[in-house]
């Protein structure tokens, strides 16, 4: 579960995991945004990581998005979720989705918070093109099984 700074922390996090976990990685990708908003490009999105649609909004009903992701884990995947559902504005840590809760807790899964950083400067707030060049780093903070 890594915090959300840009539309590229999905292949950000893939880049950062060694090559023999990157094949068991599966995306929980927002379904208002990967499957509405940026519909023309899901199917490639899909192809390229692995991702299935989990809804975000406080109106929506989540279930289905928990029993693709309980799908999922059935699989043997690990699942990257952005528990904050949005990409930060200004970098800061937003509160978290209250899914993501309830897939560690009644799902049994063992939680890796991971942190991003550098990212917001080179491709800030909803760009799609890097502005300059820098240094990005993606790291795990921790490890809890709740």
């Amino acid at each position: 579960m890594p915090n959300h700074l840009s539309f590229v922390d999905g292949a950000l996090v893939l880049m950062s995991l060694p090559r023999k976990y990157k094949k068991h990685i599966t995306f929980a990708a927002a379904r208002d945004v990967l499957y509405e908003e940026f519909k023309s490009i899901s199917i490639l999105v899909d192809l390229m990581f692995s991702t299935y649609p989990l809804q975000r909004g406080g109106d929506e009903n989540i279930k289905l998005g928990l029993e693709n992701t309980g799908k999922m884990l059935d699989k043997g995947y690990s699942v990257v979720i952005f528990p904050e559902g949005h990409i930060s504005k200004d970098g800061s840590i937003q509160p978290i989705k209250k899914g993501a809760g309830l897939i560690a807790v009644e799902m049994g899964v063992e939680v890796v918070p991971m942190v991003i950083e550098g990212i917001q400067e080179i491709l800030p707030y909803c760009k799609m093109l890097p502005r300059k060049r820098g240094t990005v780093t993606v790291k795990k903070i921790g490890r809890a099984h709740v």
